[in-house]
This record gives structure tokens, sequence and C-alpha cells, in this order.
């Protein structure tokens, strides 16, 4: 009879003198995996488009179209794909780094050292907790772009908006982290 081993925990905890930082990299699935390999080769096919209509306009191939569309059509080509490389790249390669300190909470989230950083009064932060999924009730629906787009597992109230973050890990790990940050951090808090 085989059972299953309980999962280990995917986010790295690191405290230091100042606070503590959380590392949660991004989750891989097999959903993510194809849908990779698929855009991979979309570019392949992409790169055979720009280069063949680079080629039309600058007169190396016999033009047949007119130039204004082909120009037209290489601009928005062009975007497409770039927006096809970033988001690639933010699918695979993406981690938010959570840094808590005794008046900031950081969150870093960025790709291969690029992205944005967003900085919260900890005296603000009120009802820090676990959010549902909105798939959570689907075990084999590995990918969704819900929780791709910054609807983490962990929120937060500051002021009148509700802050999500922490997109790459399961209920029960932000559960283990609200939990470790709540008695090691803002144990006095009422958040």
């Amino acid at each position: 009879m085989n059972v299953e081993k309980p999962a280990s925990e995917r986010a790295v905890i690191r405290e230091e003198a100042s606070g503590v930082q959380i590392i949660i990299p991004q989750k891989w699935s097999a959903a993510k995996v194809f849908i990779g390999l698929f855009l991979l080769a979309w570019l392949g096919g992409w790169v055979f488009g720009e280069t063949s209509t680079i080629g039309s306009l600058t007169g190396h191939i016999t033009n047949s179209g007119s130039e204004s569309f082909l120009l037209f059509w290489l601009i928005a080509w062009t975007i497409g794909g770039i927006a096809v490389i970033c988001f690639l790249f933010w699918m695979l390669f993406r981690r938010e780094i959570m840094t808590i300190t005794s008046d900031i909470l950081t969150i870093d989230d960025k790709v291969l050292g690029i992205g944005r950083t967003r900085r919260y009064s900890v005296l603000d932060i009120k009802n820090l907790r676990v959010v549902r999924q909105a798939n959570s009730g689907y075990p084999y629906q590995t990918f969704s772009f819900a929780t791709q787009f910054n609807q983490g597992v962990l929120a937060f109230d500051y002021g009148m908006r509700t802050i999500r973050f922490a997109t790459g890990i399961d209920e029960a790990e932000g559960g283990y982290i609200l939990d470790f940050i709540k008695k090691k951090y803002w144990v006095s808090k009422s958040i």
C-alpha cells in the first residue's frame, strides 16, 4: 500500500537581526511546463515571421505585399513577441520576497531581479490572514491564471485596500507562515 508523503515547505524563512525574510519561489506544475514549452515553440515561429518580414522590408526577399501593411504587422508582431517572452520569464522565474522589520513590511515581486517593490507600514496592517484560493476545491487543477496574477494565499487590509501576495505556496503553507509571523514578530500587535 503506497502512502503519499506530506508535502514539505517551499518557502525559505531566514531570520536576521533586523527581522525576517521569507522567499517564495514560483510554483511548478505539469500545466505550467506544458504552457512554457508551447510558448517556446510559438516563439520559434515568431522568430521566423519576424525575420521574414524584416527581410521583405529591407529588400532581401521579394516583396509581394504592401510595405505599409508589412511594417504595421511587424510592429504588432514584435509587441506580441515581447509580451510572450515577458510572460514566459514571469511564469517560470518569478519569486516573491517578503521582508519584515519592526516597522516595515516589504514585498518584492521580481523576475530575475527585475520587478516591483511595495512597502507597507506595519502599524497600518490589519487582519493578516490566509485566503482560500478560487481553484482550491479542484485537486487536479494545477494552473490558474487567477492565481498567477497577484491572487496570493496571504492577504491583509491596508487602509481601504486588500493586499494579496504569496502566489507560489498552498493554503497550508500560508497558514504556517502566518503563524510564524504572528508568533515571532507581531505578538503584541492586533493584526
